[in-house]
């Protein structure tokens, strides 16, 4: 046995494409080696191979969400072994309970009476899955519809300046706006200021894997704060939105179903404050970090007590 491999430990592998390095361990590490998948890594078209021997080989499988067991299990990993432990979406929360709720419309000019949309996430490049561009075409048609709204969309990236030309393109300067990156209270102060969240990620194939949210904590983090989330049913934001009950999903990226899914939230004020509860309550509870944990700790128990 190596010495830098303790008979009595757990092994951790949290990053499948560290698989190359691993798969020739395996024997040393049967029954001790756990995997941790997000979604991407796995989708890796020159690592599937070792990908595949790395997650059958595991005692546990862990993933993010139930698109990223299916992925998982698509590769090999045994059902019996893998399970799900989504992220926690309360962790800013927990830092910033009573953010002014007046302060980020103070701060962007958002009028009182201005439906306030948030987007937040990186504008990079590599990450237009995200589905920015969409969010755009959106606005659009809702100003068209004559809806009096500001969809601000919070987040920096070497595409900054591409979306704020598209904005301006397109004649939406007062109704959309790419602001840079703020600070963690500040973006506390968004949550708590806006009245819908909304993040449009879909799925594109690359050459780098399949591109879509692993889970979209984006979603519970603005569920914290008391606000309804908008996404599309799409990679594993189907985990982090419960539909009707703490924001909705719609089915396919399209710009009217968007756009109409969001008109029926600007004019139903009982169904965002319904999903705006539940989902406060669900991002405090079982899908926070302390609920996270605990099934971490549940996971090492039941390793020890049955491999």
């Amino acid at each position: 046995m190596p010495r830098w491999l303790p008979g009595n430990h757990l092994f951790h592998v949290t990053n499948v494409l560290l698989a190359p390095a691993f798969v020739p361990y395996l024997p040393l590490l049967r029954g001790r080696l756990v995997a941790w998948t997000h979604a991407l890594e796995m989708t890796h078209p020159k690592l599937q191979v070792p990908i595949s021997l790395l997650l059958r080989g595991a005692v546990r499988v862990v993933t993010v969400s139930e698109y990223s067991r299916g992925l998982a299990l698509e590769r090999g990993a045994r059902a019996e072994r893998t399970l799900t432990i989504s992220a926690g979406g309360d962790d800013l929360y927990r830092r910033f309970e009573n953010p002014s709720r007046t302060a980020f419309r103070a701060r962007l000019g958002i009028a009182s009476d201005e439906f306030a949309i948030l987007t937040t996430g990186r504008l990079s490049s590599i990450n237009r899955y995200k589905g920015y561009d969409r969010a755009i075409q959106v606005a659009e048609l809702l100003m068209k519809r004559r809806r009096r709204f500001r969809w601000v969309v919070i987040g920096g990236g070497d595409d900054l300046e591409f979306y704020r030309t598209n904005v301006t393109r397109t004649g939406l300067g007062t109704y959309m706006q790419f602001a840079s990156e703020a600070s963690d209270e500040q973006l506390a102060e968004a949550y708590a200021g806006c009245d819908l969240f909304a993040l449009l990620s879909r799925e594109e194939k690359t050459e780098k894997g399949i591109m879509a949210e692993g889970y979209g904590i984006v979603y519970v983090e603005a569920n914290s704060y008391g606000k309804p989330a908008l996404g599309l049913r799409y990679g594993g934001v189907p985990d982090a939105i419960i539909h009707e009950r703490t924001g909705v999903l719609v089915d396919r990226d399209d710009a009217t179903l968007i756009a109409d899914a969001i008109e029926r939230l600007i004019v139903d004020d009982s169904a965002r404050a319904r999903y705006g509860e539940e989902g406060r309550r669900r991002a405090l509870a079982e899908a926070s970090w302390g609920a996270a944990r605990q099934r971490m700790r549940d996971l090492i128990a039941d390793i020890s007590s049955h491999g």
